[in-house]
């Protein structure tokens, strides 16, 4: 039973029932629409926890090829290193060798000038 005023329009008026439905109604609509609003903002919360989350993984990954290119530049000190030392060691060999051939030479001629020396005085003392 729905009745309309014609003398004052700012009342509509309603059987129980429906009026019950109208306010049942409205009052679901009032409770849909703030868990809407709840949702949009766990939504929101979500979102800015996804990105920090791939902000962080980010920072992993750079963080994980910068230890693998230092892994890289240490094996590559390693190799350099490695090539100087056997081509000091090859150097060293090669000098003992001069210095052991120089030594010999240095005993040979130490005996010559000894043996000349020996030589010149007793033909000095012979005359």
């Amino acid at each position: 039973m729905t009745i309309f005023s014609q003398n004052d329009i700012n009342k509509v008026c309603f059987d129980q029932s429906t009026a019950k439905k109208i306010a049942a109604d409205l009052v679901k609509g009032d409770s849909a629409k703030a868990e809407l609003e709840k949702t949009k903002k766990l939504v929101f919360q979500l979102n800015e926890k996804i990105v920090e989350k791939d902000s962080v993984i980010l920072f992993y990954i750079k963080k994980d090829t910068n230890y693998i290119n230092q892994v890289k530049s240490y094996a590559e000190i390693k190799e350099k290193q490695s090539i100087l030392v056997t081509g000091l060691e090859k150097d060293k060999d090669k000098l003992i060798t001069e210095n052991n051939n120089l030594k010999t030479g240095l005993k040979w001629v130490g005996g010559g000038f000894v043996g000349t020396l020996i030589s010149l005085l007793t033909f000095a003392l012979v005359k």
